[in-house]
């Protein structure tokens, strides 16, 4: 338990420089990046802080999906398993699926980062700051932690899992959460067929005298989705 609340305090200390080199870099094309973890750190939930995981069978996996202007998708992969067993000699499992997707983000990379503990990490941005402080970092003694706290509004964080889920089913499940909106027909684009979640919004009309008032300004689109083979594969919100 020491060690575990000495690499929690460590890397709630951590501010990766970024920009400068080739070591220090922003990735914003596609790119992805696995590694297994030994641990999970959680500091905004102050009873189950984290997780000290069986490095061999725990995995933490960032994907980042480039869409040009559109913006940039960031999904995180997980699978969790404990060191230690419970009362029933069974470790506990975790496994799951979250994601950010905006305009400004992007993962910052470095292997220089101040300190004597920590060797090179991946941290989720939004603009020029941290997006939280959600990163995978290595330190030397310890191996490699994922660490998740509160994210950014803007940054549109989603613990949902709908990659892999076909047309119907997500027009289902966006309906089953009372999503504002509606789902698009689909069209195609290179390899993929894409479709909008479209929404009822609003713009300024001005009249002659220089009064104004609003309009209703139906299906603008705000999240893209891409299926490929029937099975959504990536997305990105429009709106940041």
């Amino acid at each position: 338990m020491r060690k575990f609340r000495f690499l929690l305090a460590t890397l709630l200390l951590v501010a990766i420089p970024l920009g400068v080199n080739a070591q220090e870099k922003f990735i914003k094309t596609d790119f992805k990046v696995r590694k297994n973890i030994s641990f999970y750190l959680c500091p905004d939930d102050k009873e189950n802080p984290g997780l000290q995981l069986n490095p061999n069978k725990s995995y933490a996996e960032f994907q980042v999906f480039d869409f040009g202007e559109e913006g940039t998708t960031i999904i995180l992969k997980y699978r969790f398993e404990s060191q230690a067993c419970d009362e029933n000699g069974k470790p506990k499992i975790l496994e799951g699926t979250c994601s950010w997707s905006s305009k400004w983000l992007m993962l910052g990379y470095s292997n220089k980062i101040p300190g004597g503990n920590t060797e090179e990490g991946y941290l989720i941005t939004y603009g020029n700051q941290p997006c939280g402080r959600n990163s995978l970092i290595k330190t030397k003694n310890n191996g490699w932690a994922l660490m998740l706290t509160a994210s950014p509004e803007g940054s549109n964080y989603m613990t949902d899992n709908i990659i892999g889920l076909s047309v119907d089913a997500l027009r289902t499940k966006l309906i089953k959460d009372k999503e504002p909106g509606r789902l698009s027909g689909g069209r195609k684009k290179g390899e993929y067929m894409v479709y909008d979640l479209l929404s009822i919004g609003t713009r300024k009309r001005y009249k002659s005298n220089g009064d104004y008032y609003y309009e209703a300004n139906v299906d603008t689109p705000y999240v893209r989705f891409y299926f490929k083979n029937g099975k959504l594969e990536k997305f990105v919100c429009l709106k940041s």
